[in-house]
């Protein structure tokens, strides 16, 4: 139903069309004008979620400047009906759209989110439901999780030890949660509810389970009740054994044996990340235990402050270390309505760096120096020096270089982070060489060392080595081509994720656009660049700094020529002097439809690139036919083809949309 605000309204902007005088040849212009601005809007709205932003902008723009152009009279008593109008509603308080002018089938808008707060959350008491912040996999700029473009797939850690997790974290991943311990522990005392064979032969047949009651006995026919609350498993036989001889004195043998226990209720609380009540055997441990409620929380727990009570006071406590260095957990008989309580973690150390077991450890007061560190993470042997930074007693942030026997001694504040370096310099470096080589393939040399001076002590084959096409393999060059790569993909894609539409139809182009380059971006993201350096050319070899983990490659002689790319059926073909370049690509079929034909990359075997107009065809090449990029209908072509010429020169391969 109308409010009368509503009434108030539609009275004014009538009064204002009738006290307009450019509006009275056609009266009814204004209030035409009105619907179509709302019906524009509503128009905007499915255009939302069908284009950009930017062509909603546009398509609302060009709706209201031809409404007012179709009357440009009607624009004074618009704006004095929206004056008397807004002074009214601006007096009374209250503004309502009215139903009669929202569309059937509109959306309502979408709540504004404020950073940190989750999808689908409303309002509450005028301020907004914000997101977990203590999850430390709760990212406050993606709180609901929604796809990312591939260039974002990967999170992007700032501080290393941020993500460690606490050294013994491995030990609650449900492996101990659904064991159960089915033997009976000989120290095991027998409650109400439990079974007990009973067999007897001889003098007297008798065989059944009996169960104990809630009075503690057991009821054997032509003997009475057995009391046998209490007992150990080992003297249960004897207690029966005793009553069945007031009565039966000679001649009857007697089996007796505990068939099952009762399950029994622990409660697990404290810094455990669900606590409750849990069901099991007496004689399950408290791994158990914790791995059904879900483990020690990573933040908070402690892992070597472990109690288990009984009727308030403490029975054992327990340091899961000794069980994770030594394997050392004590055992412990646990009765119904027992507690195991998990305390908060005491001193906190963060250790990365050149270490074997990068992890959160955590440090009682009493035993919290870096030799205590050392002793459960183990560092590698090149390990000079340790970075301590961290907060002091007096609230002070500090940081600390300090060489490894010095850090031995150094003692502990809460959430110090410290990290192994090695500052030692290695005087040599390794350059291996592959091929058809005689002798060692790999050889250290000192730092300084070029190409030559360890091709001057590399025995090959003249038969089968092309000694005049060597190159270089470097991980550094590959390295930082897989960086430019990635670059240009990424600025790619943020392009085209935030390209503008003049319109919905066009939008919706560059939607299905942006879902193409994503594709593309991803499938051009596991190409892995090879690093390749050319040192030769024309037969002769230029010299070159080696570095460590060079890959010195000296082909093998061939008259094959490989052809792949964009063709029917790649394949390698012999060498003819007579054949062109269409005549390999001839015999791979032809063209495929998405080939490029003028776009034909050779590459030589001293690892070379070029086109085909600047590179003659020799034995042991390679041709690459290069996909075609529609650069009429595509907004991006240009950037497209950039990034496939950088992938096919540095990787090797032909990345197509």
């Amino acid at each position: 139903m109308l409010q009368w605000s509503h009434l108030l309204l539609l009275f004014f902007l009538l009064s204002a069309v009738s006290l307009d005088s450019g509006s009275k040849e056609h009266p009814g212009n204004l209030l035409h004008m009105m619907f179509g601005l709302f019906n524009n809007s509503h128009a905007a709205g499915r255009a939302v979620r069908q284009s950009s932003a930017s062509a909603v902008l546009r398509s609302c723009h060009i709706s209201q400047s031809r409404h007012a152009c179709d009357d440009a009279s009607a624009v004074p008593a618009l704006a004095r009906a929206l004056a008397f109008s807004g002074a009214l509603f601006f007096a009374l308080g209250t503004f309502a759209v009215p139903p009669a002018f929202a569309a059937d089938n509109a959306e309502a808008p979408q709540t504004v989110r404020k950073i940190g707060e989750r999808a689908g959350t409303t309002a509450t008491s005028g301020q907004a439901q914000q997101g977990d912040f203590s999850d430390p996999n709760y990212n406050p700029f993606n709180p609901d999780d929604s796809p990312k473009p591939a260039w974002a797939q990967r999170a992007y850690q700032t501080v290393e030890f941020n993500k460690l997790k606490p050294f013994g974290y491995e030990l609650f991943q449900g492996n101990f949660a659904n064991t159960f311990q089915t033997d009976i522990n000989p120290n095991y005392k027998v409650s109400p509810g439990d079974r007990i064979v009973v067999k007897m032969w001889g003098a007297k047949q008798y065989e059944d389970v009996l169960t104990v009651d809630i009075q503690g006995n057991i009821f054997i026919p032509e003997i009475g009740p057995v009391f046998v609350l209490g007992c150990n498993d080992s003297s249960l036989g004897s207690t029966i054994k005793s009553a069945i001889g007031q009565v039966f004195t000679n001649n009857v043998e007697l089996y007796v044996n505990l068939q099952s226990s009762q399950p029994v209720a622990i409660f697990v609380t404290g810094a455990v990340n669900n606590p409750g009540r849990y069901a099991g055997s007496q004689n399950d441990n408290i791994l158990s235990y914790i791995d059904r409620a879900g483990g020690i929380n990573s933040q908070t727990g402690s892992y070597r402050e472990i109690q288990v009570k009984r009727k308030g006071k403490v029975i054992k406590k327990i340091d899961l270390y000794k069980f994770i260095t030594e394997g050392d957990l004590p055992e412990i008989t646990l009765e119904n309505n027992d507690v195991i309580l998990v305390n908060k973690k005491q001193i906190s150390i963060s250790a990365y760096g050149l270490i074997k077991k990068p992890a959160s450890y955590e440090f009682t007061k009493d035993s919290c120096t870096g030799n205590d560190l050392l002793a459960l993470s183990g560092i590698e042997a090149n390990v000079t020096h340790v970075q301590v930074s961290g907060i002091s007693k007096g609230k002070t942030s500090f940081n600390r270089y300090l060489s490894l026997d010095a850090f031995r001694n150094y003692r502990f504040n809460p959430d110090d982070r410290v990290m192994f370096v090695s500052d030692t310099q290695n005087s040599t470096l390794v350059a291996s060489v592959l091929g058809p080589i005689k002798g060692k393939s790999r050889y250290i040399v000192h730092k300084g060392t070029h190409l030559k001076e360890v091709l001057a002590n590399v025995e090959v084959d003249p038969q089968v080595a092309d000694t005049g096409s060597i190159y270089v393999k470097r991980k550094s060059v590959a390295e930082q081509q897989r960086l430019i790569i990635n670059d240009a993909l990424k600025r790619l894609e943020q392009s085209a994720l935030t390209a503008e539409s003049g319109s919905v139809d066009e939008a919706t182009i560059r939607v299905k656009e942006a879902e193409l380059i994503q594709d593309f971006v991803k499938r051009a993201q596991a190409a892995q660049p090879d690093g390749v350096v050319v040192v030769s050319s024309n037969g002769r070899i230029r010299d070159l700094l080696l570095e460590d983990e060079d890959q010195i490659i000296i082909p093998q002689k061939s008259n094959v020529i490989q052809i792949g790319g964009e063709v029917l059926m790649p394949k390698a073909v012999v060498f003819d002097e007579r054949y062109a370049v269409l005549d390999y690509i001839n015999e791979t079929g032809g063209f495929s439809e998405r080939a490029d034909k003028d776009n034909i990359l050779i590459v030589h075997p001293n690892g070379k690139v070029a086109r085909s107009t600047e590179l003659a065809v020799v034995p042991g090449c390679r041709i690459i036919v290069m996909p075609e990029v529609d650069t009429k209908n595509m907004q991006f072509a240009k950037d497209v083809m950039q990034i496939i010429y950088q992938i096919a020169i540095a990787a090797k391969v032909a990345v197509g949309l």
